[in-house]
């Protein structure tokens, strides 16, 4: 995964967050234990259904959504932790995705606060 922060117009700055497909991958377990604790399945106790049963049970659609949201969500928290000097405020917004190849790149903005300057006494 690769993260990379720009100052943007105004007061916002462009996230960019490039991921492969072996990264997804990666993350593909993490996303089925979080949907194994509430898969439940006849002959198994909640939260104890093999994985390969559990992803049996979810859309590919809903799972390779999922796995997405986790990179990015990854990628905000470090970014955040990287730009602590930096206030954002609000929600991320205006998100783009671009597929090209093993590479998947999301665009998104963050807003800060604005910078003030202060003629005169």
């Amino acid at each position: 995964m690769d993260v990379k922060l720009n100052k943007g117009k105004n007061s916002t700055y462009e996230l960019e967050i490039s991921f492969s497909t072996a990264d997804q991958e990666r993350e593909k377990e993490h996303v089925l234990k979080e949907y194994q604790k509430d898969t439940d399945i006849a002959g198994f106790r909640k939260g104890q259904v093999p994985l390969s049963m559990v992803e049996k049970n979810i859309k590919p659609e809903y799972l390779k959504m999922s796995i997405v949201e986790h990179i990015v969500n990854h990628g905000i928290q470090q970014v955040l932790k990287e730009n602590a000097d930096i206030k954002f405020i609000g929600e991320p917004h205006s998100f783009s995705q671009d597929e090209k190849g093993e590479t998947t790149t999301i665009k998104l903005l963050i807003d800060v606060y604005p910078e003030v300057e202060i003629k005169g006494e």
